[in-house]
């Protein structure tokens, strides 16, 4: 069942911060792939998406986040 539903999200672009209304970022589309495994609506999160705030860090990983998760990933 999830796979069928996540199959069925292909071709919708990438929204940040998107749970599904209309599209998913990564977080989002885990997150909705989660709670249709748990019998559950796939809309909403379970876990966030935030931008780092301060200095410009090189593209990439960025390890020993001030948040929660403990890791993100930078685009500048």
């Amino acid at each position: 069942r999830a796979l069928k539903w996540a199959r069925s999200q292909a071709g919708k672009p990438y929204q940040w911060g998107g749970a599904g209304n209309p599209s998913f970022d990564c977080s989002g589309f885990l997150s909705s792939i989660h709670k249709v495994i748990q019998g559950k609506k796939p809309k909403g999160r379970l876990w966030s998406t935030f931008s780092f705030q301060g200095k410009r860090a090189p593209a990439g990983w960025k390890y020993h986040a001030k948040s929660p998760y403990q890791i993100g990933i930078t685009n500048k």
